[in-house]
Order: C-alpha cells, then sequence, then structure tokens
C-alpha cells in the first residue's frame, strides 16, 4: 500500500494516507477541493490500481 501512495504522489501529485494492513485514506477537503479534484484523485487510483494487476 505504501508504494501506491508514493506512486499517487509522485505520478499524480495526490496525497494519500495509508492505513496498514490494506487501507488507503482520501481526505478532500470541502473547503478547499473542487469537483475537479477529486475526480482527479480518484481518476488516478484506479490508473495506479489497474497498473499494480
Amino acid at each position: 500500500m505504501a508504494d501506491l501512495a508514493r506512486r499517487l504522489r509522485h505520478e499524480h501529485g495526490v496525497v494519500a494516507d495509508v492505513r496498514e494492513p490494506d487501507i488507503i485514506r482520501l481526505a478532500p477537503v470541502p473547503l478547499y477541493s473542487t469537483f475537479h479534484d477529486c475526480w482527479r484523485a480518484a481518476d488516478a487510483l484506479a490508473h495506479s490500481v489497474q497498473e499494480e494487476r
């Protein structure tokens, strides 16, 4: 999971929190995160997970 979070940050600029054994947390802040920010994070996560398979 830590590798996935690292790739999200370095390749897509998405900051994720890792909780072992198998949790990645994304925490958008309503006053600062736009719909596009959330969409981009979800898209980056989907692509990163597909690449691992």
